[in-house]
């Protein structure tokens, strides 16, 4: 019976160890990723062939596209653009989650010509090159001047609150750090009344946004949400509820890695849309779209043969 009970145990423990889920990675601040560039060997010989290897694997929160893969530093020949339509983001509806799609390419390359005795170190360069998205929200408060004075009457904090910002995971990222929260409107006051905000854009990636070939071009829109609120002056957008990023002028956002860009933004509130409200929110939706670029390096050294 001892022996029964502990084989029941024994195949209890090792069917919950068959069933643990593996861990699925993450990265809040990046898209794909190159998660290993290496070469089969460190040292060759001239007249010898060498392996490069890279694998890429989306760790972001949406789907890549047009994604390209180059190995630069091999200037003695050609080793060709390695492509896939689309890497899909680790699924998080799911219980428990799947990991993101991974791709292994390699290029197989003949060493330099050296002459002989010559031991030359070549820094190599792996490049990936997609397409990606970052959406984000931001929720503002709005009261009623009548309203706002009951609550602070209540006790409730409404100064120096910051706005609440949502973003997917991606190596872009908004933020809107300064701005009025809540909005109050006056009953008393203008016919629109309006409220001014700094939107920051963020480049929180390892590497470089690349649009239509422009470094640091950020496309895409910002639509806001809300009866009676309308953009006053927002990326030179006066009127109505959407603004669209351009590539040049008021409407350009242009980042470069690690930076950020701030852009003011005016939004409107027509009293007579608001009525007689006590609160209500206004929304931010911003739908972000660029191409973007990251690279890890490594290094082979090549000696001429005897």
């Amino acid at each position: 019976m001892k022996k029964l009970i502990s084989l029941i145990v024994l195949i209890a423990v090792v069917s919950g160890c068959v069933q643990q889920s593996q861990e699925v990675k993450y990265d809040k601040n990046n898209g794909l990723v190159i998660t290993d560039f290496s070469t089969d060997f460190a040292t060759i010989e001239d007249d010898e062939e060498f392996t490069v290897y890279m694998t890429v694997e989306n760790l972001g929160g949406t789907t890549a596209t047009d994604i390209l893969m180059d190995l630069y530093g091999v200037s003695w020949t050609t080793p060709g653009t390695k492509t896939q339509t689309k890497m899909k983001p680790p699924d998080i509806t799911v219980e428990p989650p799947s990991p993101g799609d991974m791709k292994q390419v390699s290029w197989t390359l003949q060493a330099p010509d050296l002459p002989e005795g010559i031991k030359h170190d070549y820094r190599l360069t792996g490049r990936i090159t997609y397409y990606y998205t970052t959406s984000a929200a931001a929720n503002i408060r709005v009261l009623s001047s009548s309203e706002y004075k009951r609550r602070v009457q209540k006790g409730e904090q409404l100064t120096g609150l910051l706005i609440p910002v949502t973003n997917t995971y991606a190596p872009v990222k908004i933020d809107i750090k300064e701005g009025v929260y809540p909005i109050k409107v006056d009953e008393n006051g203008d016919p629109l009344q309006t409220s001014s905000y700094k939107i920051d854009f963020n480049n929180v990636g390892s590497g470089v946004p690349i649009t239509n070939s422009v470094d640091g071009l950020i496309l895409g829109t910002i639509t806001l949400q809300g009866e009676g609120a309308a953009f006053s002056d927002c990326l030179g957008v006066n009127q109505g509820k959407v603004v669209t990023l351009s590539e040049s002028g008021d409407g350009s956002v242009k980042l470069r890695r690690g930076q950020s860009i701030t852009k003011p933004c005016e939004i409107s509130i027509s009293k007579a849309a608001w009525g007689d409200k006590p609160e209500d929110t206004i929304t931010l939706i911003f739908d972000l779209t660029y191409d973007y670029y990251t690279e890890e390096s490594t290094a082979i050294t090549v000696i001429g043969k005897v």
